[in-house]
């Protein structure tokens, strides 16, 4: 029983991952993926989630197993960059969370978030998010320039650099199976 239990967690957990690119990996405008180049920053280690998005019903697109994106941050106030593998779409910056010992908070970012879209092989710049003292989020926009110094640092990932599009939007809570409100969730028509 122990057994199937963790089989069942691994799975649902699964659809869940984090999608960085390594320094030494190839990526071109036939790449069937898209790039979305992101700065994080922060004195705690957090992680921030994005999942598909449809705007015209506002309703996340990502079930259990697919259509998340996740990256990590390991704290520090300077800015580290993280290069996301992603399948195209609209997606919304979904919630962040920290851990607090022995917590783990999660914020949902439902009333209040920003939408972006990621195309076929081609590179977006989001900016940087950086989670402040009180849980505070602050996002900023960048410059093609920095995106471009940072890009260097991929020799093996061409392409032009675009600036996503990051359009404020909200999305609303589905159910968990147990009929429960939650981040994202499913929905029931």
């Amino acid at each position: 029983m122990k057994s199937f239990f963790a089989f069942l967690c691994l799975l649902l957990i699964s659809g869940c991952t984090y999608s960085e690119l390594g320094r030494t990996s190839n990526f071109d405008n036939t790449s069937t993926q898209g790039l979305a180049l992101i700065g994080v920053s922060g004195k705690r280690d957090f992680s921030a989630w994005f999942a598909k998005f449809d705007p015209s019903t506002h309703r996340l697109l990502a079930g259990a197993f697919s259509g998340h994106e996740g990256i990590a941050h390991n704290g520090g106030e300077k800015i580290t960059y993280k290069l996301l593998s992603m399948s195209p779409g609209i997606y919304v910056v979904k919630n962040l969370q920290y851990r607090r010992y022995p917590t783990t908070h999660i914020y949902c970012l439902n009333k209040g978030t920003y939408q972006f879209e990621i195309k076929s092989g081609q590179i977006f710049y989001l900016g940087a998010i950086t989670l402040g003292s009180g849980s505070r989020i602050f996002a900023t926009k960048g410059s093609i320039s920095e995106a471009s110094k940072i890009m260097k640092e991929y020799p093996d990932v061409k392409g032009d650099i675009s600036t996503a599009e990051l359009t404020p939007t909200y999305f609303n809570n589905g159910t968990d199976i147990f009929g429960r409100e939650v981040c994202g969730g499913y929905y029931f028509d």
